[in-house]
């Protein structure tokens, strides 16, 4: 199954049973990913999302 997500934050090739493919190191392209994808900012702010509840309600960084 075809996914960019799954690919940029590490799934293996499967090739073996072993998870010594996998790649659990951060990435540049995961953090680009986190603050430019559109789906991940439709759910940190969709409206039932909770820190869209916190921006709503007016509290200051310190208090969210």
């Amino acid at each position: 199954m075809p996914s960019y997500v799954l690919d940029v934050f590490g799934r293996s090739k499967r090739d073996t049973a072993c998870e010594c493919e996998r790649v659990s190191a951060p990435s540049l392209a995961q953090v680009l990913y986190l603050m430019n994808s559109t789906e991940m900012q439709n759910k940190l702010m969709g409206g039932d999302a909770r820190i869209a509840r916190l921006v709503a309600a007016g509290k200051s960084p310190e208090e969210m």
